[in-house]
């Protein structure tokens, strides 16, 4: 009769709280882990994008640029402006770099300008001012030049470009098609 009068008591036992904090425990660092994993993807993926958008400006700026020196004697190659702001020609970008910092990273900008060969403009680079096509290398680079994205245009003398261009593989890409002098030639390496 005593039992019946008393309220039944719920609760969780000892041994049910036991399982319960070792389920957790075993659970937990694999969610932590994937937590982790996600977000580290999401930064690595906002990093490339914020290169290859850097790496793109700085192409677009480089190959808006004239051929050659509107100053200098034909064939010339270099920098011959004392700043970026001065920069008339493609060449004159040929070593120019610069740090941008930002929240997540330092990215580092690197310029190439080279004179190619019509014959092979993914080839060894030619004396400079012998061509009528100059290769410009966009590289930025981050996390301490671990990941980089390269982008590579192409700039060509208008007036004497040849009506194909060729690379090394063999495959052929006409100019004539071209409305500018200058085009990019890959979308990006990594």
């Amino acid at each position: 009769m005593k039992t019946a009068l008393r309220k039944r008591i719920r609760g969780f036992s000892l041994m049910q709280m036991t399982v319960a904090v070792v389920v957790a425990a075993i659970a937990t660092p694999p969610i932590a882990m994937l937590v982790h994993e996600i977000g580290s993807r999401a930064t690595d993926a906002r990093q490339e994008a914020l290169a290859t958008d850097l790496a793109a400006s700085l192409m677009d700026d480089v190959l808006s640029k004239a051929f050659e020196d509107p100053q200098a004697a034909p064939g010339s190659f270099g920098v011959e402006e004392v700043s970026r702001a001065g920069y008339d020609d493609v060449d004159d970008y040929d070593g120019f770099g610069r740090t941008v910092t930002t929240d997540d990273d330092d990215f580092r900008t690197q310029v190439t300008v080279e004179s190619v060969s019509t014959d092979s403009v993914d080839g060894a680079a030619v004396t400079d001012g012998d061509s009528d096509v100059k290769r410009v290398t966009v590289t930025v680079s981050w996390n301490d030049g671990a990941r980089l994205v390269r982008l590579v245009g192409l700039s060509s003398n208008v007036d004497a470009a040849p009506d194909t261009v060729a690379f090394e593989d063999g495959t052929q890409y006409p100019t004539e098609a071209e409305t500018e002098a200058s085009f990019l030639l890959r979308a990006f390496e990594r």
